[in-house]
């Protein structure tokens, strides 16, 4: 067996690595199994869920992509996961020296190093050496001097998994290009034989509808994904997809990811990954015994409860009403989880210290936290929220302020958002509160989303009504799945006490029934 290097290193062929399976993968657990294929799990948050399960063991994948796309950190995390199961992994370097690659790599958390000392990992630098005083003039590549560094790499570790990082740094810097395709074809071929699980990245230009800038990847390749990186108006939105998985099912379409210094490549959740938990038949209290009884007796536990309204008109306040209410006698054993959106901690405990929440002193006894995020960066803010309900198993989960975040992103990212949220919150079983803004500040709600709606179990509207006199903050509930809710429109009073509800007379067409939503104009 043999595989590229500089011309400069020595190229002596080593012995062929076994094709028995090392004492390292017997070690490792079983691998996920699918009635079609067997699978690799990789590591990678969300992907194995679109894949089907991971990647088919003992064949190639082509992992294409734009610069930026995080196709280094895709292959290294696909590596890192074997480590941590048990499975050696070779890394071949092509393009960026071995001793950067391990500097870098080392933030997402890997000790790579460690692992190089223990022999669960192995880097073949195949980087271009520079000969002369020109910074373009590179040695060729050596096919066969690589092939045998690879074979004596996958030897000294007994490696089940192996990616190659990237084929067109060989392609490009090569005068014979139809041999050296026919080279690397051989080459992966035998990694295949040998049963080894390989990743394989290559380069792609934006809009370029080629898999790869040399056109190779596909035809080397078992499977196929493809990682994006596009600049829609004045940010970049990655995205993932698997375009082609040979005798494996898989989910079809673009997904969105994001790449987290702590966790690397995180494929953001959505709605149909697996079975979501129901809500529960019991009622956890809001904070305002009028508040549930106008929702029929409260929110259903798991639940997801969304208040909209327009600026000032008590959002925040009632969110902090629903933090500040939860019942460890009921089973409530968890913390609340504060995702501010639009206002940062020291905000939100101003604007909610007045009414006698007491956010602070619940901080400080580990019963709450806050977590503020950017809302002009939804994919981040979707993984941090993963992150903290997976660390903290909360209770309940407060969002306030996604109207902040809808404002800042495009309808297809917020919607994707939103679906997100919806799948990674009902996954905790805790009860969830969201709020977001609508327009205009006094009259009908205009900009009340679709998938908003859509994820909610229960709605909320908050209201500045014109008395004449003076201007009077409502709360009418549009509705609760699953039972009654009342139908009357509330004045919603604010003081040192916390929140009270008023019944005020308004006309029949501000009376919500059940399941309506009068003047919200769907888009």
């Amino acid at each position: 067996m043999t595989a590229p290097g500089p011309a400069g290193a020595q190229g002596t062929h080593g012995a062929p690595p076994t094709a028995h399976p090392s004492p390292h993968e017997q070690r490792g657990p079983a691998e996920h199994a699918d009635p079609e294929l067997a699978r690799v799990e990789t590591g990678i948050p969300g992907f194995d869920v679109i894949s089907g399960g991971g990647l088919p063991r003992g064949r190639a994948t082509l992992v294409s992509g734009e610069a930026g796309a995080a196709k280094t950190v895709f292959a290294a995390q696909f590596l890192a996961e074997g480590v941590r199961r048990g499975q050696p992994a070779v890394f071949v370097s092509l393009e960026e020296p071995a001793d950067e690659l391990r500097a870098n790599l080392s933030t997402l958390g890997w000790p790579i190093a460690d692992w190089e000392r223990q022999e669960l990992w192995s880097f073949v630098d195949a980087s271009p050496v520079v000969v002369g005083e020109s910074a373009e003039a590179f040695t060729d590549y050596s096919l066969e001097t690589l092939a045998a560094q690879i074979g004596r790499a996958v030897d000294a570790t007994g490696a089940v998994r192996l990616a190659i990082d990237s084929l067109d740094a060989v392609l490009l810097r090569s005068a014979g290009t139809e041999v050296v395709r026919g080279q690397l074809r051989r080459l992966v071929a035998e990694l295949r034989r040998l049963g080894l699980t390989v990743v394989l990245t290559a380069e792609t230009a934006e809009a370029d509808p080629r898999l790869t800038l040399t056109g190779i990847g596909q035809f080397v390749a078992d499977n196929v994904v493809v990682l994006r990186n596009r600049l829609q108006g004045e940010r970049r939105r990655r995205t993932i997809e698997v375009l082609k998985m040979r005798g494996a099912g898989h989910r079809g379409g673009e997904h969105p990811f994001s790449v987290h210094p702590r966790r690397g490549v995180v494929v953001l959740p959505g709605r149909g990954g697996r079975p979501l938990p129901r809500p529960g038949n019991d009622r956890v209290p809001l904070g305002s015994s009028q508040l549930d009884e106008l929702c029929g007796g409260g929110a259903y536990r798991g639940s997801v409860l969304l208040v909209a309204g327009p600026a000032a008109s008590g959002k925040t306040l009632l969110a902090a009403s629903f933090a500040c209410a939860v019942e460890p006698t009921a089973g409530e054993n968890g913390p609340v989880l504060f995702v501010a959106c639009d206002r940062t901690r020291e905000q939100v405990l101003h604007a909610t210290a007045g009414a006698g929440y007491r956010l602070e002193a619940a901080e400080r006894k580990g019963h709450l936290r806050f977590l503020p995020v950017r809302p002009e960066a939804p994919e981040e803010m979707l993984v941090a929220v993963q992150l903290a309900v997976e660390e903290l198993a909360p209770a309940r989960v407060v969002v306030d302020g996604l109207g902040a975040v809808q404002r800042a992103a495009s309808e297809v990212v917020f919607a994707e958002l939103v679906r997100g949220l919806d799948a990674v919150l009902r996954a905790t079983g805790g009860t969830t509160l969201l709020t977001t803004s609508t327009q205009p500040l006094i009259g009908d709600p205009q900009d009340l989303h679709p998938e908003l709606l859509a994820a909610a179990d229960g709605v909320l509207l908050l209201r500045h009504l014109d008395l004449g006199d003076r201007l009077a903050r409502t709360v009418a509930v549009l509705g609760v799945r699953g039972g009654p809710a009342g139908h009357q429109v509330c004045e919603l009073l604010v003081d040192a006490g916390g929140l009270r509800l008023v019944p005020l007379p308004v006309p029949g067409r501000l009376a919500a029934g059940p399941g309506a939503v009068p003047g919200v104009r769907r888009r």
